[in-house]
Parts: C-alpha cells; structure tokens; sequence
C-alpha cells in the first residue's frame, strides 16, 4: 500500500518501494501518540541518484521525542580549533592572489591596471577598500573565463 508522500529510494545496494523522501534542511514530523506504538525503527540514506557526481552529499538525521529548544542547545566555548590566519596583502600581492585563486594565471598589465583601480578607488594613496575587493571579486566572478566548465 502506497503512503501520500511515499517514493521509491535506493541506496545501500537495496531497492525500498515505500519509502518517506524529504529534501536536506527540512523536519518531519510523525505523530505516534495514542496509535499504541511502543518503538520507533526505520532506516535512514541518501538515494543513490543523489551520488552520481564527484561532490557526495554529507547528511545527518536527528531522532528527537520533542522538538528541541533552541535556548538550551550547547554553546560553542573554548579557543577555534585552528586561529584565522590574518595577513596584510599589498595592492599588487591582493591582485596576485586573486587572478591566482580565481583564474590559475597572473593578471595581464592591463587587467592589473583594471584591479588595482577597482581596489584603490580614485582616492589618494593606494589604500585597500572592502567595497573595492567585493567588486574586483564580483567582476571576475562573473567573467567568462571563471566561468567555464572544463
């Protein structure tokens, strides 16, 4: 007998005809209450469609008897596992990186002539500005040559 919301998963090497299919990120809610169950068993994985590309999903399920409170949960205490290395870059190391990172090349004469206005503003000194840097990242972002597939 086939359940209102119940699709047909694989995963594990086994076929499940009946099974409840949820996007990641969501809550489900079964009310057992007064139906005389005394256990709650079922088994829980990501369907093998889901596993054809090389990024696989990491997921986690959760079993609760009452919706947890999110006042109580454990606070995150003690040092980061590993401290944020900071680094001050120079205009010239900043555009460096940032062709390295984005692009895996070096940036033309031209193109740092480009970058190093979108960092530097016409302002005077060659200061560094977010703004700039979300711009320079934003245009190269949405460059062609970032965006091609290989």
């Amino acid at each position: 007998m086939q359940r209102a919301g119940a699709k047909p998963l694989s995963f594990a090497g086994q076929f499940f005809a009946n099974s409840l299919v949820t996007p990641v990120s969501s809550n489900t809610v079964i009310d057992l209450e007064g139906k005389g169950f005394t256990r709650f068993q079922g088994s829980v994985g990501v369907d093998e469609s889901c596993l054809r590309s090389d990024v696989n999903p990491r997921v986690r399920f959760f079993v609760f008897t009452e919706k947890p409170d999110p006042r109580r949960l454990v606070k995150v205490s003690g040092p980061e596992p590993v401290p944020f290395a900071t680094r001050k870059f120079t205009v010239d190391e900043l555009i460096g990186e940032v062709y390295q990172r984005l692009l895996s090349r070096s940036p033309s004469p031209q193109e740092r002539t480009i970058a190093e206005s979108f960092l530097t503003g016409s302002g005077p000194g060659r200061t560094i500005s977010s703004d700039g840097l979300e711009d320079l990242l934003w245009a190269l972002c949405l460059s062609p040559e970032f965006q091609l597939i290989q």
